[in-house]
């Protein structure tokens, strides 16, 4: 993993690079005005909509729909999502990339409305009026049945649910996490990975 420490309150999280994009590899637990806490250090805190647009730290966004896309493409589609991204601890799958999305818990109106058992979920920065008085909000949803599937789609603004945020700097084609690194063209710098044996690099690959 990589490592980054948000100026704002002095807290450090796990990164990943996952093929251009680099993310959080924790939720994000920055008090806000409109965030709430319940078990926030191991799980993060949950945001409204509109806290979440300006929650993430300067370097740092709330991912589009385009990028979750990617994110979902590089997890191999919406069935297979759940292997790649979700935790190793309370849900029990791979973590292949060590995205390590937690179980987590949502807010409606304010108000405590339970824990998430199905996936995880969370939020984008696009929107959409779902009629002509109620917007909506972009959602991430990892699922863990393979007959559901993972999707990008929208829910409304009054719940308050986690954040990931993702760098606002394209980083060079390869993977930086829990098992290690790679990157394309690197004229040979490899470092051994074995993801699950479904993701792996030896030392004597290189680019020429």
């Amino acid at each position: 993993y990589g490592e980054f420490t948000d100026a704002r309150d002095g807290q450090t999280y796990k990164t990943v690079v996952i093929g251009y994009q680099k993310w959080m590899a924790q939720n994000l637990n920055y008090e806000t005005d409109s965030s709430y806490c319940h078990r926030c250090a191991s799980v993060g805190r949950c945001y409204t909509w509109e806290d979440a647009q300006t929650a993430c730290p300067a370097g740092y966004h709330l991912p589009d729909s385009a990028e979750f896309k990617e994110l979902l493409e590089m997890s191999m589609g919406k069935t297979s999502a759940r292997s790649y991204l979700l935790s190793k601890a309370g849900w029990d799958f791979a973590d292949i990339y060590g995205f390590s999305l937690p179980k987590s818990y949502l807010y409606r109106d304010g108000k405590f409305d339970g824990e998430e058992t199905n996936g995880a979920t969370l939020w984008g920065s696009n929107s959409r009026m779902y009629d002509s008085v109620t917007n909506t909000g972009l959602t991430f949803y990892v699922s863990t049945s393979y007959d559901y599937g993972s999707r990008i789609s929208f829910t409304y603004t009054r719940y308050a649910i986690p954040v990931r945020c993702i760098n606002d700097t394209l980083q060079p084609y390869g993977y930086q996490g829990e098992y290690g690194e790679f990157t394309e063209r690197s004229m040979g710098s490899y470092n051994p990975i074995n993801v699950n044996s479904m993701l792996t690099m030896a030392e004597e690959g290189g680019y020429t």
